[in-house]
């Protein structure tokens, strides 16, 4: 029977460790780095270690953008300390668009990580958690209450 690498991949977003290893040990097609990508992006971290450790497509900087837009802070951490490919710009916007703010805490906390604020939430208050606010200079800032 003739199988993809998009099984594997199908398995990995949907969280299915065990499924996972069965296709590593018994197929030979292999993943993608959209296995990866897409179970960091379900906040499927114990899928995303396993993938780190046993296969080498490794992901794209996808993977923490998306898990940051889900909101799964341990997963972006882990991410963070662990891969190389970091993440885009739009993480924290999609943090806060979609109102994970320990993640868009945690980003801006960051001494390397300059987040950019995306231009269609200053001086706006998001879900009563946090305000982000700009000076008279256009910088952004996030103040959380």
């Amino acid at each position: 029977m003739k199988i993809s690498t998009q099984v594997m991949d199908a398995a990995a977003l949907q969280g299915h460790l065990d499924i996972v290893k069965w296709l590593h040990i018994n197929r030979s097609e292999g993943c993608s780095v959209h296995a990866m990508d897409s179970a960091a992006a379900g906040g499927h971290l114990h899928v995303v270690q396993w993938l780190h450790e046993n296969r080498t497509e490794g992901c794209t900087r996808g993977a923490m953008d998306t898990a940051a837009a889900g909101g799964h802070l341990a997963t972006v951490r882990w991410l963070w300390a662990h891969r190389t490919e970091g993440c885009t710009t739009v993480a924290i916007d999609f943090a806060i668009c979609n109102g994970h703010f320990p993640v868009v805490k945690w980003f801006s906390e960051l001494a390397s990580y300059q987040p950019r604020i995306a231009s269609h939430t200053a001086g706006v208050s998001i879900k009563s958690h946090t305000c982000i606010k700009k000076d008279l200079g256009g910088r952004a800032t996030l103040v959380f209450e």
